[in-house]
C-alpha cells in the first residue's frame, strides 16, 4: 500500500504503524525534510516534486512525477489524501495501471463556499478533475455526509464507490494536562497573559481562511462580550502559499 500525500504526509505514520501488521506500507510525499521520520519508523519513503501554486505547467509536472514514481514502486494499492495529490495521484494510478485506487477528500473548503470570481474560475477548473479522479477510483471517502452528497448531487463521484468515514481521530492523550507539572501550566499561562482563572479554549490549524481561522476570530470577540473568563487561543503558523490566506484586507 503506497500513501501518496503533500508535505505532511508524515501526519499518516500512526495510520501506517496500524496497519503494518497486515500491509507492506509505504508513502510519497512532497517535502525531502520529513524522510527521517520515515526513515526512524521503518516504513519506504519516495520524495517527489510539486508546487503547492495551481497552475497548468505545475500541475503538468506533478502529474508526470507521480506517474514515474507510481510506474517505478508499482504498488498494489494506491490511497491518496490532500487536494492536488488526491486528483493527480488517482489520475497517474490509473494512468500506470495500478490495481486499487482510492482516494480521501477531508474536505471541500472554501473552493466550494467561495462565491468571488477567482475561485469560481478555479473551480471550474478542478471539478472536472476531481471528477476524473473519481471515476476512476474504486473508492472515494469523505469526513462528513455533506461533503459526499454535494459531491454525488453535481455528478463528481459516483455513488457506488462514496463513502463516510468521520475524520481521522486525534490522539487526545498527546494533549493531557497530566504531562505537564503546574509550574509548566503556570509558566506557560503567564507568557501568554492567560489568568489563573481564565478557561482556554484552543484552535490548532495551519492559519488560512478555509480553516475557519477567521469565524474562530468572530467567536472569540462575541464570548468577551459575555464571558469575559474565557480565553479563546489560535496556535499555528500563516499558510501564505494557498489562495485563500490572509491578508491585510
Amino acid at each position: 500500500v503506497l500513501i501518496v500525500a503533500g508535505p505532511d504526509v508524515d501526519a499518516r505514520i500512526e495510520l501506517m504503524k496500524l496497519l503494518s501488521s497486515e500491509f507492506a506500507m509505504e508513502a510519497a510525499g512532497s517535502s525531502k525534510e520529513i524522510a527521517a521520520k520515515f526513515e526512524k519508523t521503518g516504513f519506504p519513503y519516495h520524495y517527489y516534486e510539486m508546487e503547492r501554486t495551481a497552475t497548468p505547467l505545475n500541475d503538468l509536472k506533478t502529474r508526470k512525477n507521480l506517474e514515474a514514481l507510481l510506474a517505478k514502486v508499482r504498488p498494489d494499492l494506491v490511497h491518496t489524501f490532500d487536494t492536488k495529490p488526491c486528483v493527480w495521484g488517482r489520475i497517474a494510478a490509473a494512468k500506470v495501471g495500478i490495481p486499487a485506487i482510492m482516494g480521501t477528500i477531508t474536505g471541500l473548503g472554501t473552493l466550494f463556499t467561495d462565491t468571488d470570481i477567482k475561485t469560481r474560475i478555479i473551480r471550474l477548473l478542478y471539478t472536472p478533475l476531481q471528477k476524473k479522479a473519481c471515476g476512476v477510483s474504486h473508492a472515494t471517502v469523505f469526513y462528513n455526509h455533506d461533503d459526499m452528497d454535494d459531491f454525488i448531487r453535481m455528478g463528481v463521484v459516483p455513488p457506488k464507490t462514496a463513502s463516510v468515514i468521520p475524520g481521522s481521530g486525534v490522539q487526545t492523550e498527546r494533549f493531557s494536562v497530566d504531562k505537564f507539572t503546574q509550574e509548566e501550566q503556570d509558566k506557560l499561562r503567564t507568557e501568554i497573559g492567560i489568568q489563573p482563572d481564565e478557561i482556554v479554549v484552543t484552535m490548532i490549524t495551519r492559519v488560512f481562511r478555509a480553516k475557519g481561522v477567521m469565524e474562530y476570530v468572530e467567536t472569540a470577540n462575541r464570548l468577551k462580550q459575555t464571558h469575559p473568563k474565557v480565553r479563546l487561543v489560535l496556535v499555528g503558523g500563516l499558510d501564505t502559499d494557498v489562495l485563500d490566506r490572509l491578508t491585510d484586507t
